[in-house]
């Protein structure tokens, strides 16, 4: 007898299940087509889920690779920009007044005051004069006004100060429709000697002016108190020591105006060793201390200052014919040869001065590469030539893409590398 396992179907049953699932099948598919939905089928859905699959993957794809080309990608820019090869041995004309073929006369004034202690070494009967610092308004008109050595400052009580040296007080100017007096500060000193004139901050008036319409439109006051006045016995150095103080006084004082002058230099501005003046104050001050002598000296710096763009627009107009007011560099003006042709006592209130420059000098025009990049940021590779069109600066370019098959500049800026190629710049006597 054989053993029927549970996976074998007995024939008979077989033939009855074969119907069933017949009976089954047609049944469901009765019920779609009564109810208007069709049967499903399994397959084409599978293929349209991998269709999409795809493109979303094809799609992110694309979405990377653009970004990744956007961020590594970048185009280098060679500049060749246009220059003149100019020989200098012409005059220029600074000027107060803004007039044409003219340069802004712009001056800076600095004091600086330096001082030592010498050892006091022996007992001497002495006369000092005592001495302060004045400022000297003058709200007259806008002419300097000239105040010669020994000019006489008097205060309320009747006590008289000198100027040691010839001084001009700059004139008034108007500044948004106020009068705005010039001023000078200096220092004056005693008419006598003696502590009666060591005096706190005062007014001072000008007696020689009196009974004139300067009487009390020059005038001055105190800046410092007057102090040093004295006469009789007292602890000094010795002379010789005096005498070399002050001669080493006045060595740093001129190293400290000309590092100050170097440092408070404004930006875009220039200055030649000619066109700086130095003055030491004749007399240096003593004052004793307890055991030494304190010896002070003061010192003033007048600079011509010359603004670098106006100086090389007007070299440009009268020495590079077809310049139409570009902007202008050169790394050559400092080294040219300045000489000044005016000859005036004050050049803090000179209205105007004459000066020569000689030497070579290369002129280019000035390429602003930031407006640069971001004119070509984006832009079609083949738009980039009407673009440098529009920069007077730019000569000749060359244009170098990364990967070299890209179609558009970066949109980013940054990406746009700008290079300056050397120049041979057109010559001009």
């Amino acid at each position: 007898m054989k053993h029927v396992g549970q996976d074998i179907i007995i024939p008979k049953r077989k033939e009855e299940l074969i119907a069933s699932l017949h009976n089954r099948s047609h049944k469901n598919q009765s019920d779609h087509t009564d109810s208007g939905t069709p049967p499903l089928k399994h397959a084409p859905l599978r293929v349209k889920r991998r269709i999409w699959i795809w493109v979303t993957a094809i799609f992110f794809l694309l979405v990377t690779v653009g970004y990744g080309m956007s961020f590594f990608s970048y185009a280098t820019v060679g500049i060749v920009v246009h220059d003149a090869n100019i020989t200098l041995k012409d005059t220029f004309t600074l000027s107060k007044e803004q007039t044409a073929g003219t340069i802004p006369l712009k001056t800076m004034t600095i004091r600086v005051e330096e001082n030592t202690d010498v050892p006091a070494t022996e007992k001497k009967q002495v006369s000092r004069k005592a001495s302060g610092e004045i400022i000297i308004y003058n709200k007259h008109d806008e002419k300097p006004q000239q105040l010669i050595a020994r000019t006489r400052f008097e205060t309320p009580e009747g006590k008289i100060y000198r100027l040691d040296r010839d001084v001009n007080v700059p004139g008034a100017t108007v500044t948004e429709g106020k009068l705005v007096p010039g001023a000078l500060t200096v220092r004056v000193f005693a008419d006598l000697p003696g502590e009666e004139y060591n005096l706190g901050l005062r007014d001072l008036t000008i007696p020689g002016f009196k009974g004139t319409p300067r009487q009390s439109t020059i005038f001055a006051r105190s800046k410092t108190e007057f102090s040093g006045g004295f006469i009789g016995e007292e602890l000094v150095a010795g002379e010789v020591e005096i005498l070399s103080a002050e001669t080493k006084l006045e060595e740093k004082l001129k190293n400290a105006l000309l590092t100050q002058a170097e440092a408070q230099l404004p930006e875009g501005y220039l200055t030649y060793e000619q066109g700086i003046f130095v003055s030491v104050d004749q007399d240096a001050r003593h004052t004793p201390g307890a055991n030494s002598v304190k010896v002070s000296r003061g010192g003033t710096l007048t600079a011509i200052l010359i603004n670098k763009a106006e100086l090389l627009k007007n070299i440009a107009e009268k020495k590079i014919p077809d310049y139409k007011g570009e902007q202008l560099e050169s790394a050559d003006l400092a080294s040219l040869r300045f000489s000044l042709l005016s000859q005036v006592e004050d050049i803090a209130s000179a209205k105007s001065l004459l000066f020569r420059l000689e030497g070579p000098l290369n002129i280019a025009y000035n390429l602003d590469q930031s407006y640069l990049q971001a004119s070509l940021a984006g832009i079609p590779k083949a738009d980039y030539v009407q673009v440098l069109n529009s920069f007077p600066a730019i000569v000749r370019a060359d244009i170098d893409f990364s990967p070299s098959w890209l179609s558009t500049f970066p949109t980013r800026p940054e990406r746009i590398k700008i290079r300056r190629l050397p120049t041979v710049g057109t010559s001009s006597e």
